[in-house]
């Protein structure tokens, strides 16, 4: 989850980590930012946006994620959002 689903979707695609469909990015709707034929992907949404299939409701944690491309994703506790070079 991060705070603004359109503008990291478009750092996101910067870093040559595209939607997996070539949709546009949006702030209202999932959006999956991979490779759909390895079946790889990050979901990217806004908090509050609740689950499919579920009673729970999105937040955003602290997280680090290593890419094959040697990118590193990462939210921090201050929910801010960074592409650094592994």
């Amino acid at each position: 989850m991060v705070e603004d689903a359109v503008n990291i979707g478009n750092k996101m695609i910067q870093n040559k980590i595209y939607e997996r469909d070539k949709k546009t990015i949006s702030n209202h709707y999932l959006n999956f930012m991979g490779i759909k034929s390895k079946g790889i992907f990050v979901i990217l949404a806004q908090p509050g946006r609740k689950w499919l299939f579920s009673e729970k409701y999105s937040a955003i944690f602290p997280l680090e994620i290593e890419l094959d491309n040697n990118k590193v994703l990462k939210v921090n506790v201050d929910k801010e959002f960074k592409i650094e070079d592994s």
